[in-house]
């Protein structure tokens, strides 16, 4: 499969997010701010966030709704590490603080969101990156149009990343930790869809094909996977050594961000992350979008 670079030399890439005019933002954690992608413009900066952005999503608003981890990579710690928090950016640039608690607790890390059939904002809080030391336990929340959060998943020390919305209103989101990828129900079931056997092929990122495929990037696989809906059916798609982060589709557009060819992340902030596009030849589900705030 052709792979093409748009961006090399980004900080800890996470959270790709194509707007409306083509252009593309991306998290940029050990700089604390969403760097953007333009066609015709290359590599700009979008908004400085602080702390350590993770994931993003397009707002029905046209803002970028972000999922901050308030600046811990591993054992990487920003200047201006503070409590975790889901961020709205404006396309002026402005950043607001939507959620930072729940039931008057502070957020501990969150990880990665999306918007959802039923208009609410889903999010991961998986703690910090610590499997051996310190593993926290993880939680899924729901955030509603006026603010309300509510906890629809108490998942234990499995590290709850990347989380995508089916058109039924399930969620689905993988667990570093497990390697698990799991699907949340309407009803408030739970089922294990599939569980990654090689210890090398993480969970971090997905994506919905418009045939319900699941497209998971996963780190230290050299490429990203493909899961029936039910996961019964799983292909490894190699790009020839990327550890991929995380990835999003436009069209037929699969845009990935890869942390770089050294896999891991190290103490120090080393700048090899790039942003990729490639064509899967299928073409992405249609995303939901939801406004939190006013």
């Amino acid at each position: 499969m052709d792979i093409e670079i748009l961006v090399e030399g980004i900080g800890h890439a996470e959270g790709p997010v194509v707007l409306p005019d083509g252009r593309c933002t991306f998290c940029e954690g050990y700089e604390g701010r969403l760097g953007v992608w333009s066609p015709s413009g290359g590599r700009g900066v979008y908004a400085k966030l602080g702390g350590a952005p993770n994931g993003a999503v397009l707002g029905a608003d046209g803002c970028v709704y972000v999922a901050n981890n308030g600046g811990a990579i591993g054992p990487y710690r920003s200047s201006d590490f503070g409590p975790g928090s889901i961020q709205k950016v404006w396309p002026n640039g402005t950043v607001e603080t939507v959620v930072s608690s729940v039931a008057g607790h502070p957020l501990n890390m969150p990880n990665d969101l999306v918007f959802a059939a039923d208009g609410r904002l889903y999010f991961t809080d998986p703690g910090i990156w610590d499997a051996e030391a310190r593993p926290d336990d993880g939680y899924v929340y729901a955030v509603s149009p006026d603010g309300a959060v509510e906890v629809i998943a108490s998942v234990g020390k499995a590290y709850p990343n990347g989380i995508a919305a089916e058109p039924d209103g399930s969620m689905v989101w993988v667990e570093s930790y497990t390697r698990r990828v799991r699907r949340w129900h309407p009803n408030g079931d739970i089922e294990e869809v599939h569980q990654f056997a090689d210890e090398r092929h993480v969970p971090d990122g997905l994506a919905i094909a418009e045939n319900g495929d699941l497209y998971i990037a996963t780190l230290s696989s050299g490429g990203f996977h493909i899961l029936s809906p039910d996961g019964s059916r799983v292909e490894l798609v190699d790009l020839g050594g990327t550890t991929l982060s995380n990835c999003v589709f436009e069209g037929g557009d699969l845009f990935l961000t890869d942390l770089g060819s050294q896999a891991g992340v190290t103490q120090e902030a080393v700048f090899f992350g790039r942003l990729l596009r490639c064509r899967p030849g299928v073409t992405g589900m249609a995303m939901f979008r939801g406004v939190i705030g006013a």
